[in-house]
Formats: structure tokens, C-alpha cells, sequence
């Protein structure tokens, strides 16, 4: 089976298939006889004789039924057969099946038997990355991607050339058969790519090779594509474009799958459907209230002010409700915008401006105390200490925010989303 694996089915010279590869499907033969994919040679045979005996014709078994049984364990059971179904699923046993009738009980899984057709296999997804504003993740946007594909050529519709002839080595089978000796009296046969067509079974003269394609049938070409961003999208959400990707003159074409990343906002940041703001104050503010006004995402500007009477804490978090991200292919639901208040304290006061403060304040809350010998003034940090600290305490605030989301934030029914 060298010549199989070293440039043979999935590894055809000239035919601009190197870089593309099908999805394969190496599981159908395993469920036909019931067992998992690492099953041993002896579980192979065990659930073959179980179910052979339980479908068999003569019992009143289907007859197709006890046919593909037969020809999942005529792969399985032999290591080499089994290696290409594995690595290659079922295309890759195409004539490579081994005694009279058996490629015709295999093609009950290619499209002929009870099952119905199958489709042609498709080639692998192309995949391509885009960058999309917080903005435009809000309000959703019809996006233009440029991709590079690989698609039929148009002068030859594929086929590389006119006027082709069936190879004469291969008789247009796309395989040859080689028989090698092991020892006296004894041969093993096996099958490889025809080299003399490439695998293809035909063959195309020099003078009627395309001219475009220089036979390969295949020509690189730049799209535009549309990608229509959903209001809402969330970040490094796939969105599949179908038949978009590369395209071969044997399979389906791929699909094009967009993945979408979303920048980094300078204002808003974003946890799922909520939006979080960090906001300084003054002390003074903090005490009496206060307003503000902020370019919202929605492309409005809003006023957020603290109700009457009201005293933020530092660091106190508050919300805004409905005035976060949409939900994700819902009409009218928003998430909710926290704001998280950050109190500017003075930096020094005055005995007359203390003594002021003292009048209204609350009381102290650390009693008066005797002194003793052992005195110590309180000084700066080192810097690296304390930014160390601040980290590790970040960290843990940050685990204990994401515990709370997970735990139920955002359950229940929204509301309808503030974005007009």
C-alpha cells in the first residue's frame, strides 16, 4: 500500500489538491458492527459473529444489512485496510477492496444501497479571521471580506484541457495493481495511484492542455464576500458561509467559516450581553451627588446622575439596566451597563477646613487609646510590593465576579433594549 499513501488518493501531483483536504468520515464502518473506534482485533470479531448470526438471511434477517456487516468487517479485520479507513474513511477504500463483489457491497455505503445516496465529500472549511468595532458588534453591519480561493477554472470548466482519453495504463481506473514477491510461491498484491494520469483515469494530449489552468484544473481567484455581523455577535463567534471556501473538480466545495474578533474599546468593556465603565468622582461629588453625560454605543448621548441624598462608596459598582450589549439574535433584549466609581480623595487639608469637616462627619469609629513604646509612622510602599499586592487582589475580585455571573446574572426575561 506504499504507493497509496506516497502521493495516492488524497496526494494527486498536478492537481492542485496539496493544500486542500476532505472531511472525512472514519466512524460508519465502526457503528455498522456496533463497537467504538479502538476496539481490538478480537472485539472486531466477536461483534462481527453476533451480529452476522442475528441478521443473517436465512434467519430472516436483511440481506442488506447482513451485506454491509460483512464489508465493514472485511475492512476492519485486516490492519492495513483498517489504517486507510481510519486515516482516509471510505474514500480512501475505493477500489481498494479485496476479493470478487466486495467493492459492490461497499457501494451500498457509497450511494447504492438501502441507505440512499450519499453526498459527494466536501472539501475542509477555509477559515478567515476578521476585526469588527465594539460598535459594530452593537448594531451589527453587513461585512465585505476579501478571500482567496481556489475555484474551477473557467476556460476549461475543470477538466484541464478538451479532448481527454482514457489512460491506457490504468485502463481508467486512476489505480494500477502491483504484485510483490514475499517469498517463493507467495505474493501479496496491492494498489497505487496511476502515476502515467495522476490518478485520474484520463489523460489529455500536450497541445489540449488549458492554457489558463496549465491543466490543473483549478485557478486561484480573490471574492468578495458578504458576511452579514448580527447586532450583538459575541467575540470569536463562526459564521458559516456555505460553498465559499476552495472548490475541486472531484468533491464539494468548502465552506467559508468567518471568525469574528472584536478591538478593545477606550471607554467600554465588555462581559457577554453587560457593558462596564470606570468612572472617577471627587469626594464632594460622592457626598452631595452628581451628573454625567457619555457617548453611548447606541450612537446617543445620555445623562447617568445619582438619585437625591444618595452616598457612593469607592469602588461601589451601579447599574443602568437594558442600556448593555443586544442578546445575540434577540430582537429587543439588552444587557445591562455597570458603572464602577472610583473616589478622588484630597490629597491634604487644613486644621481650619478639618475642624470644619468634624461638625458634619460621622463620629470616628477607632476609640482613643494610651500610647505605647513601641511607635510606628505609617510611610509609602514600595512600589513593586504594592502594585504586586494589588494584582493578586485583583485577580481574586476578579473570580469571585465571574462565579457571581455564572451563578445566575442575567437570568429571566429582558426587557426591551434602550438603543434608540
Amino acid at each position: 500500500m506504499s504507493g497509496f499513501f506516497n502521493g495516492g488518493f488524497f496526494g494527486r501531483s498536478g492537481s492542485g489538491f496539496e493544500d486542500m483536504q476532505t472531511e472525512t468520515d472514519n466512524t460508519e464502518l465502526y457503528k455498522v458492527l456496533e463497537i467504538d473506534s479502538k476496539a481490538t482485533t478480537e472485539e472486531i470479531k466477536k461483534s462481527y459473529r453476533k451480529l452476522a448470526m442475528k441478521h443473517h438471511p436465512d434467519k430472516g434477517g436483511d440481506s442488506e444489512k447482513f451485506k454491509e456487516i460483512g464489508a465493514a468487517y472485511e475492512v476492519l479485520s485486516d490492519p492495513e485496510k483498517r489504517q486507510t479507513y481510519d486515516k482516509y474513511g471510505l474514500e480512501g477504500l475505493k477500489g481498494q477492496m479485496g476479493g470478487s463483489g466486495m467493492d459492490d457491497i461497499l457501494s451500498s455505503f457509497f450511494g447504492m444501497g438501502r441507505k440512499g445516496p450519499k453526498e459527494t465529500p466536501q472539501l475542509k472549511p477555509t477559515v478567515k479571521q476578521v476585526e469588527i468595532t465594539l460598535e459594530e458588534a452593537f448594531h451589527g453591519k453587513m461585512l465585505i471580506v476579501n478571500v482567496d480561493r481556489k475555484v474551477l477554472c473557467n476556460e476549461c470548466e475543470g477538466k484541464g484541457g478538451k479532448d481527454p482519453k482514457t489512460c491506457g495504463d490504468c485502463k481508467g481506473k486512476g489505480v494500477v495493481t502491483r504484485m510483490v514477491q514475499l517469498g517463493p510461491g507467495m505474493y501479496s498484491q496491492s494498489q497505487s495511484e496511476c502515476n502515467a494520469c495522476s490518478g485520474t483515469g484520463k489523460k489529455i494530449e500536450k497541445q489540449n492542455i488549458c492554457k489558463t489552468c496549465n491543466g490543473q484544473k483549478l485557478q486561484k481567484k480573490t471574492e468578495k464576500v458578504e458576511v452579514p455581523i448580527s447586532p450583538g455577535v459575541p467575540n470569536g463567534e463562526k459564521i458559516v458561509i456555505k460553498g465559499k471556501g476552495n472548490e475541486h473538480f472531484e468533491y464539494r466545495a468548502g465552506d467559508l467559516v468567518i471568525v469574528v474578533e472584536i478591538k478593545a474599546h477606550p471607554v467600554f468593556k465588555r462581559n457577554k450581553t453587560d457593558l462596564f465603565i470606570d468612572k472617577n468622582i471627587s469626594l464632594i461629588e460622592a457626598l452631595s451627588g452628581f451628573a454625567f453625560n457619555i457617548k453611548h454605543l447606541n450612537g446617543n448621548n445620555i445623562t447617568i446622575e445619582t438619585p437625591k441624598g444618595q452616598i457612593i462608596n469607592h469602588l461601589q459598582t451601579k447599574v443602568v439596566t437594558n442600556l448593555g450589549m443586544p442578546i445575540h439574535k434577540s430582537v429587543i433584549n439588552c444587557g445591562d451597563l455597570y458603572i464602577i466609581f472610583k473616589i478622588e480623595f484630597p490629597t491634604k487639608l487644613t486644621t481650619e477646613a478639618l475642624e470644619e469637616l468634624k461638625k458634619y462627619l460621622p463620629k470616628p469609629i477607632l476609640p482613643k487609646i494610651e500610647e505605647t513604646k513601641n511607635k510606628y509612622t505609617l510611610s509609602e510602599p514600595i512600589e513593586g510590593k504594592q502594585n504586586a499586592y494589588q494584582q493578586s487582589s485583583n485577580s481574586r475580585n476578579n473570580v469571585d465576579e465571574e462565579e457571581e455571573e455564572e451563578r445566575g446574572h442575567g437570568a429571566g426575561q429582558r426587557v426591551e433594549c434602550q438603543n434608540q
